[in-house]
């Protein structure tokens, strides 16, 4: 299950209206990372776990620890970064990776070593067709959300006429220039909501870790807008920035974490104190204008949501072909053999 507010918790990528999109590669082949651990083994083979427990010993140990949650299957692992620069993740479909500097750099985790090849053959029949039903339920959901990219994206054109921009320009640099910034750093992807088997889900390790949090209250869908606004003066002065975009539309600022001031501005995140302040976007907009499309605009919205839940429930269907599949693997695994692995592994890491 995913525990995102005592540890710092975000996805690894994002099931979006353009297919599968990957963080792994700026978040697991940085320059900071000195080890790598690509984990291999098929559907319930315990490469979630094995993650999990190396990301517990680490933690121990007093070694700060950042999880990456699979997008998908919200509950599973995707992959974890240690002290920064130690690096395990899972290394199949749909995010394949291979060595590159075998033994260097990286190196192998083949948890399929501890399965039982034969009694995975006699249901062979079986566990492809399940693999038929969950790609197809897979290509379902990517043809909803590709539909709902298009149908979100006509509808901002409808409100883009309608928007202040100098305005929100202004505004943005202004309350950018109160935060006191000055330290130089760059603008990193720190993912904090997917859609998967499990619907929307949002981590709010951005929000939770934030010293001053402000909510932007969005409107007319908006909020991504000025958040981009702030997020394109970040990236021109070059100041440091965690940044989190929309799982559909995966252009749409949805939060901005600024980390040397503790300040993280976000759409998504809902807190009811007093002294919270607050973004309200509405006064970039010309009303007026907005009158003139608000129908369509509510009407197109609507169409976005009814594809958006067609693609959770194909997503939905997708999962339940994966639980299927890994019980077969399950029965096939010796996790006794697996679990001895683990410890050598773990006395291996704590000499790194």
């Amino acid at each position: 299950m995913v525990e995102s507010n005592s540890r710092k918790a975000y996805f690894a990528a994002a099931n979006s209206g353009k297919g599968f999109v990957s963080m792994f590669d700026e978040i697991f082949f940085g320059e900071n990372i000195k080890r790598l651990y690509i984990i291999k083994g098929g559907p319930g083979t315990g490469k979630s776990s094995f993650i999990r427990k190396v990301g517990l010993f680490a933690e121990r140990k007093g070694l700060s620890v950042e999880y990456y949650y699979c997008s998908s299957d919200t509950d599973s692992l995707d992959g974890a970064v240690i002290g920064g620069s130690v690096a395990l993740f899972d290394g199949t479909a749909p995010h394949s990776y291979d060595t590159v500097a075998p033994g260097v750099r990286d190196e192998i985790v083949n948890l399929g070593q501890f399965w039982d090849g034969e009694k995975l053959r006699r249901h062979a029949e079986k566990i492809a067709a399940l693999g038929k039903l969950k790609g197809a339920a897979y290509r379902r959901a990517y043809g909803y959300l590709s539909a709902a990219l298009a149908t979100v994206k006509t509808a901002d054109d409808l409100v883009r006429d309608c928007v202040l921009t100098e305005k929100m320009k202004s505004a943005a640099a202004r309350d950018l220039s109160k935060l006191g910034l000055t330290q130089k750093g760059s603008v990193a992807t720190a993912q904090t909501e997917a859609m998967g088997v499990r619907g929307r889900v949002y981590l709010p390790t951005l929000a939770v870790s934030a010293k001053r949090l402000h909510i932007v209250e969005d409107c007319y869908g908006i909020a991504s807008a000025y958040l981009g606004e702030l997020l394109e003066l970040a990236r021109l002065r070059d100041f440091e920035a965690k940044v989190s975009f929309d799982t559909v539309d995966t252009s749409k600022v949805r939060e901005i974490l600024f980390p040397e001031t503790g300040d993280c501005f976000t759409a998504v995140y809902e807190d009811e104190r007093e002294d919270c302040p607050r973004v309200n976007v509405k006064r970039f907009i010309d009303t007026e204008k907005y009158a003139a499309v608000r129908q369509t605009y509510r009407s197109a919205m609507n169409c976005y949501d009814k594809l958006c839940r067609l693609a959770m429930e194909s997503l939905v269907a997708a999962g339940k072909a994966h639980g299927e599949m890994e019980k077969y693997y399950v029965a096939a695994m010796d996790f006794t053999s697996e679990e001895k692995y683990l410890a050598q592994f773990l006395d291996k890491l704590s000499v790194l």
